[in-house]
């Protein structure tokens, strides 16, 4: 889909701290398919001059939170007007990991009569309101107005064509913060977490008002991130409880079970063999949801850890979040850079991941009884398939599920001793 290319491939390059001149200067203009230079003359306006004697008058007007930009033609020429706002490619660090770049997306928007639209699976729309970028840090936003936008979208560009020809067209453009409430004053605020279903969207916003809550009490998005999980925790305590009881009945049934199919086996073949086993979990009361059922505990912190993916990803306040060594959150925890780099993980060495395939390994294999041999296996597993996937994953990401794994483990000690 086009919008997945250029979600892995594109993202609009624009500095927070844009006069209202340059920000003027990010939508580009076209005629008769000759881009227009502006030359700034002695009244401050800029003006560009076109063959055949038409030439455009650009005025640039700075309200309180917003800019009006008006083009106006010289002449009575009509010609085909085409305004744009670029796209650029983005120099990723090569050293960061294959999971560097999960957050370089950029969203493109339109508004109509139902809330912010966002282009999917279609390349040209009629707009008569908004249409604009969306980082994951800021938003850029232009309607012309009085008249309705043809909004074509290219690789390198979102294309604005008014839809008549007319002798002067006046902008409004917005360069906002990605915050609720700097959208909200524009309509605008259905950019946070756009893509996601609507119950989960408001699943999002609910996670994020918590920890913007705990923020305030403690100061520190690290510190914040921790208490997150152990609120989630204490929550979830009673379905983690039931979860530990069938990881309990799962482990014994499969010590018990383990011999007499291993007899089985070797004494039956074919349909027999598989007679014989039916008739074995029968008389043996095998619950054969309970491997499923333990793995409750775990699963009920997923929806907390997509909802925490798509907050780093929607949100910017935790841009350059430091906690402990690390620099910062949106980011791998970066503790020590290598002199070289391996493909897929990069050129640095990340704590996180390695304590939290540690900590997911003792989990599965460790018990109050001691090592659980059939656990080893599964422990191995599981430590590495998620120290491989969250490697170069942002710090936020991993501190949480290190802390989500970390507390199941400790409640699993706890209850077993019990």
């Amino acid at each position: 889909m086009l919008k997945g290319f250029i979600k892995l491939c594109f993202i609009m390059i624009l500095s927070s701290s844009l006069m209202a001149a340059e920000i003027a200067d990010v939508l580009l203009l076209t005629v008769n398919n000759q881009p227009m230079i502006f030359q700034r003359n002695t009244s401050g306006d800029s003006v560009a001059a076109l063959e055949g004697g038409l030439r455009v008058l650009k005025t640039v007007r700075e309200l309180e939170d917003r800019t009006e930009l008006s083009f106006s033609v010289l002449g009575t020429e009509s010609s085909n007007f085409v305004f744009s706002l670029p796209i650029s490619r983005i120099n990723m660090d090569e050293g960061a990991g294959w999971g560097a770049d999960l957050f370089t997306n950029i969203d493109v928007f339109y508004t109509d009569q139902t809330g912010v639209q966002i282009f999917q699976d279609v390349t040209t729309v009629s707009a008569s309101d908004w249409v604009g970028l969306a980082t994951r840090e800021q938003v850029v936003a232009v309607r012309l107005m009085g008249q309705t936008l043809s909004s074509t979208l290219t690789e390198r560009a979102l294309v604005l064509q008014p839809t008549t020809f007319v002798q002067s067209y006046t902008f409004e453009i917005l360069h906002l913060s990605k915050t609720l409430v700097a959208l909200s004053s524009y309509g605008l605020d259905g950019l946070i977490f756009a893509n996601l279903w609507d119950w989960f969207r408001w699943f999002c916003l609910v996670i994020w008002s918590l920890l913007e809550m705990l923020y305030a009490l403690v100061a520190n998005w690290g510190a914040t991130i921790l208490i997150l999980a152990l609120l989630v925790k204490m929550i979830t305590y009673p379905i983690t409880k039931y979860a530990l009881g069938y990881q309990d009945i799962a482990t014994e049934q499969q010590i018990r079970i383990a011999p007499l199919l291993k007899e089985i086996k070797s004494t039956h073949t074919g349909v027999e063999q598989s007679e014989q086993i039916v008739k074995l979990y029968e008389l043996q009361n095998y619950q054969h949801g309970a491997p499923f059922k333990s793995l409750l505990g775990i699963g009920i912190q997923i929806p907390v850890l997509v909802a925490l993916f798509n907050i780093l990803g929607n949100v910017s306040a935790l841009n350059g979040a430091s906690f402990l060594w690390i620099n910062d959150l949106t980011v791998a925890d970066r503790l020590l850079p290598l002199s070289f780099s391996l493909p897929y993980f990069g050129s640095y060495v990340n704590l996180l991941p390695i304590a939290l395939g540690i900590v997911t390994f003792v989990s599965m294999a460790y018990t109050n009884n001691g090592w659980d041999r059939s656990g080893l296996t599964k422990g191995l597993a599981m430590g590495g398939l998620f120290f491989v996937l969250f490697y170069s994953f942002p710090a936020a990401l991993v501190l949480y599920w290190l802390a989500a794994n970390l507390l199941q483990f400790v409640q699993q000690l706890v209850i077993g001793q019990k």
